[in-house]
């Protein structure tokens, strides 16, 4: 429950125009604890996990990791917890979050569309 609360917040968060630059946010090659927990900033121009004088996204639990990808068309993002066997997805065209089994500590590779195109293969909630 905790991890479609948290990939909610982030799909409320983008639809604000702090996404409108074309921007990713991506798993960090290595999945670990150290690469979770992490604080997301944004605005028109930059969208990034370091700009801290941008504008506050949100922030991700401890052990959870998220990958964002955003352009003025729309945006992705995946979410899920280091030691969960369970990624979730959500989009800007799709009322539906989107789950995949996935293997606990190993990120999801990250997607290069925006929308659902990424997640054909994934379960629809």
């Amino acid at each position: 429950m905790k991890k479609i609360l948290i990939i909610t917040i982030f799909a409320v968060f983008m639809t604000s125009s702090a996404f409108a630059a074309t921007n990713a946010i991506t798993f960090p090659t290595t999945f670990d604890k150290a690469n979770t927990g992490k604080t997301v900033y944004g605005d028109s121009t930059d969208a990034s996990a370091t700009n801290v004088n941008a504008a506050l996204i949100g922030k991700t639990s401890s052990g959870v990791g998220c990958s964002i990808k955003s352009t003025t068309l729309g945006y992705a993002a995946v979410t899920q917890h280091l030691n969960g066997t369970k990624a979730f997805a959500s989009s800007n065209d799709s009322t539906s979050i989107y789950s995949k089994v996935v293997t606990a500590g190993t990120a999801t590779s990250n997607f290069t569309n925006i929308g659902t195109t990424d997640f054909a293969s994934w379960t629809a909630m």
